[in-house]
């Protein structure tokens, strides 16, 4: 299949990581941003609303590419206020200039399988647009963006297709809720019915990371949540996580993140923390 985004430049002017407060809202006309702008959903819940267009439910995997000329609308549960991967970017072509719509029938809602995968690129392209590698953030944005493009025109799954997606999905979500678990590729193959090595496969396709990796990342995440809103120790958060090595735990977190847990920590503040737009 083409790629949609074929001598595209993509220009970052916005990337946050942001944990929105209870009575978050956001009205997008208050930005006045130009572009686009990619919205994945990593917790919570909470409503969008696309003027003219729908009102969408939301939650850990919904994605949106929005059009930030037109009007938006958001609000979160306040018993579980959302957290939200967000990019904002001016798509332009050859001769400078800006493109609107990204592709032909450019999706406004997806709800992504491969949320986790997709989670991961995202933060790659927020610490590389915080130091200052442009070159390597909008590199890793057109990547994720070409994987929505062809997943969105992916045909549907029929019959036993959609069955095995669906268990593998079941799958994914019961590892994402208990990462500390001591969940094995056997068991997980056992619950979707398949081999050792076919569920690998399979997994891997829809999620974008193989089993052991994709519980890595759900235990990274849970980390940096912890990290956040605890004071733990970080002896304390590996136990949490399931690791009985403090140190083994410190060095996945720097491979995973490229911050140590105290580096992280000390440094929230800084870029990781707030609003999507705005709200109290």
């Amino acid at each position: 299949m083409q790629d949609p985004l074929s001598g595209t430049r993509l220009t970052i002017h916005y990337a946050d990581h942001a944990y929105n407060t209870p009575s978050w809202r956001w009205d997008s006309r208050l930005n006045r941003w130009p572009g686009h702008l990619l919205w994945l959903v990593a917790g919570g819940r909470g409503t969008i609303a696309m003027r003219g267009q729908a009102t969408y439910d939301v939650g850990p995997g919904d994605c949106f590419l929005f059009d930030m000329r037109r009007v938006h609308h958001g609000r979160n549960d306040p018993q579980m206020p959302l957290e939200v991967l967000a990019v904002g970017f001016v798509a332009s072509d050859g001769l400078g200039r800006e493109l609107r719509p990204l592709w032909p029938w450019q999706l406004r809602h997806r709800r992504l399988p491969n949320r986790v995968a997709v989670a991961a690129g995202i933060e790659r392209v927020l610490q590389d647009h915080r130091q200052g590698r442009e070159s390597q953030a909008e590199d890793q944005l057109r990547t994720i963006l070409s994987g929505i493009y062809h997943a969105d025109h992916q045909p549907l799954c029929t019959g036993p297709e959609r069955l095995l997606r669906e268990r593998l999905e079941a799958v994914a979500e019961a590892m994402a809720a208990n990462p500390t678990s001591r969940w094995s590729v056997t068991s997980l193959a056992r619950r979707v019915g398949l081999g050792r090595e076919h569920f690998t496969r399979t997994f891997t396709k829809l999620h974008g990371l193989a089993p052991a990796r994709f519980l890595i990342q759900v235990r990274m995440d849970r980390a940096k949540a912890l990290l956040r809103g605890s004071t733990d120790d970080i002896t304390t958060i590996a136990q949490r996580l399931g690791y009985d090595d403090p140190a083994y735990f410190s060095r996945q977190f720097s491979q995973i993140t490229g911050h140590s847990p105290r580096h992280y920590r000390t440094t929230l503040s800084r870029w990781d923390t707030g609003n999507v737009v705005s709200g109290g």
